[in-house]
């Protein structure tokens, strides 16, 4: 029953690395993360100049190439997003997470959230688009609900609690509040916990939450997803193997 758990979680997540110094080097190590003993990954998230060197070696597997815009500040120009955005897809990410600029957000600029939401929508037709909120940098439950209904009635596909680049990053109750705002507004829309999630009963609290909320069926990596670093390392470990087990797939 726990291995069949552990191999659930795993098909949920967001497999991550956004550092500055990632190098192909990384991203063999990563990829050898992404397909294991004990299944494969829903995604793999890395920035922009690496996509070019995993797409090919993920897509074959059916794991999604996911990339990051407006990355960790959320403080560039719609115009500057637009060109990442266009950028990310010419090299082959099938998803989008955007760092909303939340920074504006708590000075009340509403407008302009909403406007960076909107246009890169509109840049990212046809693929997936998660908007992170960064609710550990909001101010209180009011701003996350209120981040939370701009993002969704821009047209997201997904909100996205954080980068992992701020001091605090997912937790249950921002999540249970956006959840309450999805299940509001259109069910189909995902929530993808981020941030700080590194261990199996750290991942079951959050999916128990999405259950509770939203019904077992949303439990699926359509409409859910974890995004982490050490999460798989951490199950491979617990279940007694070792990442030259894991390796053998690559």
């Amino acid at each position: 029953m726990k291995n069949e758990l552990d191999k659930k979680i795993i098909s949920l997540v967001d497999l991550t690395s956004l550092n500055v110094d990632d190098d192909n080097n990384v991203m063999d190590l990563l990829l050898k993360k992404a397909d294991t003993a004990m299944g494969k990954v829903a995604g793999v998230c890395v920035y922009p100049n690496l996509l070019s060197y995993i797409v090919p070696k993920i897509l074959p597997k059916k794991i999604y190439p996911v990339s990051v815009v407006n990355f960790p500040s959320g403080d560039k120009t719609i115009l500057e997003v637009v060109e990442e955005v266009f950028f990310v897809l010419e090299h082959g990410a099938l998803e989008v997470d955007l760092v909303i600029p939340y920074k504006e957000l708590l000075i009340g600029n509403i407008q302009k959230v909403e406007d960076m939401i909107v246009d890169i929508r509109k840049a990212t037709k046809g693929v997936l688009l998660k908007v992170i909120l960064e609710t550990g940098e909001l101010e209180s439950d009011e701003m996350i609900m209120l981040a939370s209904k701009i993002a969704l009635f821009a047209g997201a596909d997904f909100l996205k609690t954080s980068t992992g680049k701020t001091s605090v990053s997912a937790s249950l109750q921002a999540v249970e509040i956006m959840l309450n705002e999805i299940k509001k507004h259109n069910n189909k829309v995902g929530i993808k916990p981020s941030g700080g999630i590194k261990t199996r009963d750290e991942a079951i609290l959050y999916m128990e939450l999405a259950v509770r909320l939203m019904g077992s069926e949303y439990l699926n990596s359509k409409t859910f997803r974890i995004g982490a670093s050490s999460l798989v390392d951490n199950i491979l470990k617990d279940n007694g193997i070792l990442l030259d087990e894991g390796e053998k797939n690559y």
